[in-house]
């Protein structure tokens, strides 16, 4: 099977940024039910996500013997049983806040206590309320449905390449996928450095979706970016790091091989300015 980059056909921004947007929104629906029902995490780690690949959503830790999904092709949230789908509901039209609804009539019967399930968020994802119904574009749900799909590949040949790399997760707050490598430690086995390689949908910083490569502190950036990438751009802004651009994948003559490429080259930079 082909990496899904492979069928990225490119969109109007302002389209992607919307469907971004809902999406951004939905998810927090999921990631709920772990951060209210789980051991507090200070990292919030416990609501981040995985992907799945036959279903093409990303999807909770288990809770009380479920996981729960979203679906970014279709749009609906599930529960999930032994993985097998146990319920759903298409938010198409719907608001976050029915769904949250929905979702509390259904964990009360797994003996969890609904007033417990919340949407008290540990950040701010740019939305006002929870209350607006959702609209949503079946193209571009498809285009980044396939740009995670195409991450979440890329990212596992990172792992495999850089033992010391953490899971590939999706974190509910700025909605990328990821993976974090320490490059150093202090004698108390700290990470004093590291870099993290993923895919963001777009955010308030960079308003298209991108790959990137970023890495802390940002002091270990101001050498590296006199120098040229062999593709994408130097970023230095809230972060620092390289990203390649949505609109520069659709330049691409092969678009799975130059993320490869851009990851790798990038990566290897950073090990060798230290």
């Amino acid at each position: 099977m082909g990496n899904k980059l492979e069928n990225v056909r490119g969109f109007d921004l302002e389209l992607m940024k919307s469907t971004r947007e809902q999406l951004h929104q939905a998810v927090q629906l999921v990631s709920a039910v772990p951060r209210s029902y789980l051991p507090h995490d200070p990292s919030d780690e416990l609501a981040s996500l995985s992907w799945h690949e036959e279903r093409e959503a990303l999807e909770s830790k288990q809770v009380a013997g479920f996981v729960f999904s979203l679906s970014l092709k279709e749009m609906y949230v599930s529960i999930l049983n032994n993985d097998q789908e146990f319920e759903a509901l298409a938010l198409e039209g719907k608001s976050v806040n029915q769904g949250l609804r929905w979702l509390k009539e259904h964990v009360n019967k797994f003996g969890l206590a609904e007033e417990q399930l919340h949407l008290k968020l540990p950040y701010e994802i740019g939305i006002d309320n929870f209350d607006t119904s959702l609209k949503f574009h079946t193209e571009t749900q498809q285009e980044l449905s396939n740009l995670y799909a195409g991450a979440k590949a890329i990212l596992d040949q990172v792992v495999k390449e850089n033992m010391e790399a953490s899971a590939i997760r999706c974190w509910p707050h700025h909605f990328d996928i990821a993976t974090l490598i320490p490059l150093q430690e202090n004698e108390n086995g700290e990470v004093t450095s590291s870099l993290g390689v993923g895919f963001s949908p777009g955010d308030q910083v960079i308003s298209q979706p991108y790959f990137y490569v970023n890495i802390w502190p940002d002091s270990l950036l101001s050498d590296l970016n006199k120098h040229d990438l062999w593709a994408g751009h130097w970023n230095d802004t809230e972060w620092s790091g390289a990203v390649l651009h949505y609109q520069d994948l659709l330049k691409a003559s092969d678009v799975t091989k130059t993320v490869q490429h851009f990851i790798s080259t990038t990566i290897s930079r950073f090990r060798n300015s230290r």
